[in-house]
């Protein structure tokens, strides 16, 4: 988490973390996407359980948002090191079984 290009990122989520607002996790950037020398940056909606447990919202974890993610880039021929990926909302939002942001009916 602390190589260049993804220091700056690591900082920024320390930053998040330390607020005494809190306690959130917020999950690090992923040091194998782009870092800020990524060309686009996907924002996601908010990480999921597993992206939480992981420390990180990466392609990489074990859910479908990441390998339907991971897959679409593949198929597209677009390498990591030109993304990066992070949420509009960097915590989890809901609990270990569900995350919710819209309404369920």
């Amino acid at each position: 988490m602390e190589a260049p290009p993804i220091t700056p990122l690591t900082a920024f989520v320390r930053q998040l973390r330390d607020k005494p607002e809190g306690p959130y996790a917020e999950p690090y950037f992923d040091p194998c996407d782009g870092g800020t020398a990524a060309e686009c940056l996907f924002p996601l909606e908010a990480p999921g359980p597993r992206a939480i447990k992981s420390g990180s919202v990466s392609r990489n974890n074990p859910d479908e948002t990441a390998k339907n993610f991971f897959v679409l880039h593949q198929e597209a021929g677009i390498d990591r090191t030109r993304t990066i990926v992070w949420n509009i909302v960097p915590w989890h939002v809901g609990n270990a079984q569900q995350s919710k942001i819209w309404p369920v009916t």
